[in-house]
């Protein structure tokens, strides 16, 4: 699936990644439909408000750590230069809250992200980003080198005590990654 026609979905808000998705879940959504993997995929419908996700956030030392610690070990590689497809932290602006950090994919000069109305894409700025591996040769970590990653305590035992013990996307059932295409206006 290219970016454009996963944006092109319907999309709906939802805390917890279940029946919609919040803007961590979106990207992992966004992952797995086109890396085939799910990053988001041990806290989906692990909670399901607001207060929710920032406990789990916080427990993980925020939305950057998190972020690493569920993508990072399955090859996922950061990039002060994002392009189509990476996925990272912004900082948006949030009504009362003032700025947040939220969960965005690359899309031009733009981040897409999940809204009450459906997907928007703003011009915002990235803290962090992240690229997936070698988009042409489908490497992501075997399943052991995977499990020995989540074993070094330093790496992600934040993230995995943030959502109840379960693992971030060992689920390797890797499809073939497809080139993601420019956005052009």
């Amino acid at each position: 699936m290219t970016l454009q026609e996963f944006l092109g979905l319907p999309h709906q808000f939802r805390w917890g990644g279940v029946a919609g998705d919040d803007c961590t879940t979106f990207c992992g959504t966004w992952l797995l439909e086109s890396v085939g993997v799910d990053p988001a995929e041990a806290c989906r419908g692990t909670y399901s408000t607001a207060e929710g996700a920032h406990d789990i956030l916080a427990r993980a030392g925020g939305l950057v750590a998190f972020a690493a610690a569920a993508l990072e070990p399955l090859g996922f590689a950061r990039t002060d230069d994002p392009q189509d497809g990476d996925v990272s932290v912004v900082l948006a602006p949030s009504g009362m809250d003032g700025v947040i950090e939220i969960c965005v994919v690359r899309f031009g000069p733009l981040w897409a992200l999940p809204a009450p109305s459906g997907v928007i894409a703003k011009k915002l700025d990235h803290v962090a980003a992240w690229r997936a591996p070698d988009r042409g040769t489908n490497e992501f970590p075997s399943p052991h080198v995977a499990a020995a990653l989540w074993a070094d305590p330093g790496v992600v035992q934040s993230a995995v005590a943030a959502c109840h013990g379960q693992f971030f996307g060992l689920r390797l059932s890797v499809r073939s990654l497809p080139y993601f295409r420019s956005y052009s206006t």
